[in-house]
């Protein structure tokens, strides 16, 4: 189980390279709540209640009264993290985020991105849609973190995410389940949210691990037919040279998502996503990852994920020595576990 929850914090760390950057993340979603954050107000000065007076932050103040001295302890501030994670932490952690997501900021932009997606010029690739949504999950998670000290960075999330995993891995059973439920829960959430998903024909019974082993089976056996590695390897081929690494690696995995999606399950006919029963188009696969999501650490599953993805970034030239295992287990657009 401890691997499973180290596998969220590496899956979300190596998305967040292929992104660009953390704080594009938080970027992203902080241009959306600075207009609302311009309105907080703040105690100007102490006087007896109820004759207190508000100036709001967006308004200028010329009074020595409102300016901190270098010195002052308060503009010195530096913020730190915990040195260890509770149980009252986590659960603050997750159910901040799971409310952000749900009532929030971050609701307000899953709908408006639904909202795009369907809009007048078209139909917004699903590749890119994946990502927009990753970046509202990911800015909320880290605006959450971030006001527990956390770095808003790339090391400060990788530092949140092996305390998680220290803390976890001491947690009972029943505790541990608890967590992976309400994250089970946001995530759907969430792609009901953005995809526009019909929750009343969305399966009210979780799918059997039987059946649920069946479908990452057969996903797995279709990414590694010929002409899906054929078609990975020739356009990697087709790129021309890059001297940043990262780049390059960000390009061949953007590669390997439009490959997968296009080809794999949107692709075919009929198409996997139909064949499989979840409905077409990007609908049928938000679907697919709303029902897979119960049984996406299933160690069997996650075998049959891990033993195909190993030919996919082998045909498209990715170092696999330096990728995290939990990485090279987990499909690609699929839930940051």
């Amino acid at each position: 189980m401890f691997s499973s929850f180290m596998a969220r914090g590496n899956v979300t760390i190596s998305l967040l390279r292929r992104m660009g950057s953390t704080s594009s993340a938080l970027t992203s979603f902080s241009a959306a709540t600075n207009h609302q954050n311009s309105r907080v107000l703040f105690l100007v000065k102490r006087q007896p209640y109820p004759q207190r007076q508000f100036r709001s932050l967006s308004s200028s103040s010329t009074s020595s009264d409102h300016q901190l001295s270098p010195d002052d302890p308060q503009a010195q501030f530096r913020p730190s993290p915990p040195t260890e994670l509770t149980l009252e932490m986590t659960n603050g952690i997750q159910q901040s985020n799971a409310l952000i997501l749900k009532y929030g900021v971050g609701k307000q932009r899953l709908q408006l991105l639904a909202d795009e997606s369907n809009g007048t010029h078209g139909s917004m690739p699903l590749p890119l849609k994946w990502q927009r949504m990753m970046e509202i999950y990911l800015g909320a998670q880290l605006h959450v973190i971030a006001s527990l000290g956390y770095e808003t960075n790339e090391q400060g999330l990788m530092k949140y995410t092996q305390q998680l995993g220290t803390f976890i891995h001491k947690c009972p059973p029943d505790v541990q389940d608890e967590f992976r439920r309400v994250g089970r829960t946001t995530w759907r959430e969430m792609l009901v949210l953005a995809f526009g998903l019909d929750q009343s024909e969305l399966p009210t019974d979780e799918m059997s691990i039987v059946d649920a082993r069946n479908t990452v089976h057969k996903v797995a056996s279709r990414l590694i037919e010929p002409a899906i590695l054929e078609a990975v390897a020739t356009r990697v081929a087709a790129l021309p040279p890059q001297s940043d690494p990262q780049m390059e690696m960000g390009l061949k995995h953007a590669i390997i998502q439009d490959v997968v999606v296009h080809q794999v399950y949107l692709g075919g006919d009929p198409p996997l996503v139909e064949e499989l029963g979840f409905g077409s188009g990007p609908k049928g696969y938000a679907t697919m990852q709303y029902v897979m999501a119960y049984h996406e650490n299933d160690p069997l599953c996650m075998q049959y994920t891990s033993s195909s993805m190993v030919k996919v970034w082998q045909a498209a030239g990715l170092d696999l020595s330096n990728a995290p295992p939990a990485a090279v287990a987990k499909m690609p657009m699929s839930a940051p576990n």
